[in-house]
C-alpha cells in the first residue's frame, strides 16, 4: 500500500511541475512580449504609452519571476523536471506588432 501511495505522490508532484514549467513559460513569453514593446520606439512612441509599458512590464516581470520560484521549488523537491511540457517560447517576430507589420 505505501508502494502506491508513494507512486502516487511521486506522479502528484510530476504533475505539478509540468504544471508550473508551463506557467513559468506562458509567463516568460507574456514578459517577453511587453518588454519588446517596451523597448521598440515604433510601440511605445509616446510618454504615456511608454508608461503603461514600464508597468506592465515591472508586473509581468514580477509574475514571471513567481513561477520561475514555484518551478524551481517543486524541481527541487523532486529532483528532476518530467517530460510533458506543452508551451514552447514565442519567435520573435511574435513578440511586437509594429515587428510583424515591418518584416
Amino acid at each position: 500500500m505505501n508502494e502506491g501511495r508513494a507512486r502516487s505522490d511521486r506522479q502528484a508532484l510530476e504533475a505539478r511541475t509540468v504544471a508550473a514549467h508551463d506557467a513559468y513559460l506562458a509567463a516568460l513569453n507574456v514578459w517577453t512580449i511587453v518588454r519588446r514593446r517596451y523597448e521598440c520606439s515604433r510601440c511605445s512612441h509616446t510618454a504615456e504609452t511608454r508608461a503603461r509599458l514600464a508597468e506592465a512590464d515591472e508586473t509581468a516581470q514580477v509574475e514571471k519571476e513567481r513561477c520561475r520560484n514555484t518551478l524551481r521549488d517543486l524541481m527541487d523537491e523532486l529532483g528532476y523536471l518530467p517530460p510533458g511540457a506543452s508551451v514552447r517560447l514565442l519567435p520573435e517576430s511574435e513578440s511586437c506588432n509594429c515587428r510583424r507589420s515591418f518584416h
